[in-house]
C-alpha cells in the first residue's frame, strides 16, 4: 500500500494564515475583557460575553470550512485538468 502525503493547497493556507491570527486576537480580547471585570457578577458577564463567543466560534467555523472548500475544489480541479 502506497503512503499518500496530502498537502494543503496554497489558497487554503493563505485563508488560514490570515484568519487564524485575527481569530486569535478576537479570543484574546474576549478573555482579557472577561477576566479584567472585577466588580461585576459572573452571571452578568456570562450573559454579556456569551453572544460574542458564539460569533467568534461561528467565524472560526466559517474560516475553517472555507479553507476546506477551497482545498477540495483546487485539488479536484487539478485532477480534472490532468
Amino acid at each position: 500500500m502506497k503512503n499518500i502525503i496530502l498537502n494543503i493547497s496554497v489558497t487554503s493556507s493563505r485563508i488560514l494564515l490570515v484568519g487564524f491570527p485575527v481569530m486569535f486576537l478576537c479570543f484574546l480580547y474576549l478573555i482579557l475583557s472577561f477576566t479584567t471585570q472585577d466588580s461585576v457578577s459572573n452571571t452578568v458577564l456570562l450573559h454579556t460575553y456569551t453572544p460574542q463567543l458564539e460569533h467568534f466560534m461561528m467565524s472560526l467555523t466559517i474560516i475553517i470550512t472555507g479553507a476546506l472548500l477551497f482545498d477540495i475544489t483546487e485539488k479536484e480541479y487539478k485532477l480534472i485538468k490532468k
